[in-house]
């Protein structure tokens, strides 16, 4: 997380209102509530894997960004924020890779020195790469993001996708 992050400034409110909760829990006036079971902010899509006769794949990954959320795009803009941004990586094998990020929305912020990239809504993400033609093995990707509900405290998570 980088020392420009909103959770550290957020970190203090968490301390103070867990506090606060744990003296009403002490004297019997807090009641546990059932967990709402909420779909994932941020989904991803793999378009149908091409293979050409000369070994080039190509797939678009479509990224879906619920209403209220945002992802750090790919450049982020500010390199103290960089192990926050979007990052999709193909199989080792892959050669001659190009990945077209989205140029994204430039946000100024009061607490950085610079901007970011931020990612909202639909994305279309093109890749493509070339493998050698007798690779049998099958092929899969990782996407490695961070999705935050309006600059509040999100967390990094990095998922594997089938290419197929």
């Amino acid at each position: 997380m980088s020392p420009y992050s909103p959770c550290l400034r957020e970190g203090w409110a968490f301390l103070l209102a867990a506090a606060s909760l744990l003296s009403l829990g002490a004297s019997g006036e807090l009641r546990a509530q059932p967990k709402k079971e909420t779909a994932h902010p941020v989904t991803f899509e793999v378009t149908k894997l091409k293979v050409s006769d000369t070994g080039i794949h190509t797939f678009t990954l479509v990224v879906k960004i619920a209403s209220g959320w945002k992802m750090y795009g790919n450049p982020i803009g500010n390199k103290d924020a960089a192990e926050e941004r979007l990052e999709i990586k193909v199989p080792d094998v892959a050669r001659n890779v190009q990945i077209k990020y989205p140029a994204g929305e430039v946000v100024h912020l009061p607490h950085l020195d610079g901007y970011l990239r931020i990612y909202r809504g639909t994305l279309q993400i093109p890749v493509r790469f070339r493998v050698p033609r007798n690779l049998r093995k099958p092929l899969a990707m990782t996407v490695t993001y961070y999705a935050t509900p309006e600059f509040r405290c999100g967390v990094i998570k990095t998922i594997r996708l089938p290419l197929r």
